[in-house]
C-alpha cells in the first residue's frame, strides 16, 4: 500500500491540533482506541488518544500535525498516541525508530515522547529515537535540543550530534 497527501486536513470539529496519518507505505496498521483489532493504515486517518500505529517490514508511516510538525515511524515499529491538545502532544514509542521534525512555530506546544526507559520533551527541533526490543533507548539529535529524563529520574539535555 502507498498513499500520500500533501497537507494534513481539518476534520470539521474545530480542532487546531489534529493528528493525521499523512502517509502510509507498505505494511501499516492502525488500532483505534477501544477496537478489538487493527485495520490497514491509510493516509488521511485521524489519530486520537489511545490509537496505535504499527509498521511491518518495509513499512513506513508519517503522522502530520496542523502546526507543520511531523513524525515518521520506520519499519517494524510501534507508536501510540497518549494524548494531544493545543498545549501538549504525548506519544509512546513501543519499539523501533521514530524520526521527528517539530516546527519552530510549535514552541508553545510541548511534544512529549515516551519510551519504556525515558521521556523526551521536544520543542522546535528534529531528531530520532530508537527503541530496541529490550526497551533500551537511543537518541540522535539533528537540530535544536531535547530534554531527556530516564526511568530513574536522571535528567539531561541533548544537543545535536
Amino acid at each position: 500500500m502507498h498513499a500520500r497527501v500533501k497537507e494534513p486536513r481539518t476534520l470539521g470539529d474545530g480542532a487546531v491540533d489534529q493528528l493525521v496519518e499523512a502517509e502510509a507505505i507498505g505494511p501499516v496498521t492502525i488500532q483505534k482506541a477501544g477496537a478489538a483489532t487493527a485495520t490497514s493504515g491509510a493516509a488521511q486517518t485521524a489519530l486520537d488518544a489511545g490509537d496505535v500505529v504499527k509498521t511491518g517490514a518495509g513499512g513506513k508511516a508519517v503522522v502530520a500535525f496542523l502546526d507543520g510538525s511531523k513524525m515518521q515511524l520506520k519499519e517494524n515499529a510501534s507508536f501510540a498516541v497518549s494524548g494531544h491538545s493545543a498545549r501538549k502532544v504525548s506519544v509512546k514509542i513501543g519499539v523501533g525508530t521514530l524520526q521527528y521534525w517539530i516546527a519552530k512555530q510549535a514552541k508553545r506546544r510541548r511534544y512529549e515522547m515516551r519510551t519504556p526507559t525515558a521521556v523526551a520533551s521536544v520543542r522546535g527541533t528534529s531528531g530520532e529515537i530508537e527503541v530496541a526490543t529490550n526497551g533500551e533507548t537511543s537518541f540522535a539529535q539533528w537540530t535544536g535540543s531535547v530534554n531527556i529524563t530516564d526511568s530513574r529520574g536522571n535528567e539531561m539535555r541533548l544537543e545535536p550530534n
